[in-house]
């Protein structure tokens, strides 16, 4: 099968997935051997360009496609289990998150959409958030937090879907309290540790919030825009910037 990689591989027990850009899911057994592909058609309108990593639950392989589609897959056949739309109509309705599983529950979202919960085991839906991404979402203290794709971090509580707090990005991509931002402002997907919150923005900032409140605790304007997601590890937060710079802070 053609298509790029552009989005991490997933591993289980056995088996490797990974998704590609040319709108198909590669399944490989954990030595390699190719056991199946799935390729869902584009659709006829425009697309973001973004592939999603899959995700397995048991002998599931669940992944997001650019139909608007989120789908489940017998690891070891491809034999489709359960399909949901999250998004049916319009331009843009990819699914480009990376599946956030907690449980048996998924978070993933489709752009210009909304947030879902949806049961792994059973495809139902728990409940949906109006507000779409293209950016995965995280999870700590009961809470899903993520970066719609209107300029916003949202929490919500991870049961029920009730919005907790909502902090527009373009307040902390302002330099002063007395200057506006022209154009909106985006978070990249946030990384959750130990009560804060991880992420980078459109024009350039690395930012925490407190998890609870929302709360701005820190903010380092670096050299240029950040799309991908930071990376926590060790103490330390690496962020890579949209113009190839690495940076390292520790604490």
């Amino acid at each position: 099968p053609e298509g790029e990689v552009i989005d991490r591989v997933a591993a289980t027990r056995g088996y490797v997935a990974f998704a590609t850009d040319a709108h198909s899911l590669i399944t490989l057994s954990d030595a390699g051997e190719f056991l199946w592909v799935h390729v869902v058609d584009p659709p006829s309108t425009l697309s973001v360009r973004g592939v999603g990593s899959p995700v397995f639950f048991g002998n599931l392989v669940i992944a997001g496609f650019v139909d608007g589609t989120i789908r489940a897959f017998d690891a070891e056949s491809g034999k489709p289990t359960w399909r949901v739309e999250l998004k049916k109509q319009g331009e843009m309705r990819d699914v480009d998150s990376d599946p956030l599983l907690v449980g048996s529950t998924i978070y993933t979202a489709a752009y210009r959409g909304h947030l879902f919960a949806i049961d792994a085991r059973t495809a139902g839906i728990l409940w949906r958030y109006p507000a779409g991404s293209i950016a995965s979402a995280a999870f700590g203290a009961g809470k899903v937090f993520y970066a719609t794709d209107t300029g916003a971090l949202v929490a919500l509580d991870a049961k029920t879907g009730e919005k907790l707090w909502e902090i527009e990005i373009a307040r902390i991509d302002r330099r002063s309290a007395f200057v506006k931002v022209s154009s909106p402002s985006f978070a990249t997907a946030p990384v959750y540790r130990n009560g804060y919150l991880v992420f980078g923005t459109s024009r350039g900032n690395l930012a925490v919030v407190d998890a609870q409140s929302g709360e701005l605790v820190f903010k380092r304007s670096l050299s240029s825009s950040i799309s991908a997601r930071p990376l926590v590890a060790d103490g330390a937060v690496l962020v890579h910037t949209d113009q190839d710079c690495l940076y390292c802070f520790v604490p």
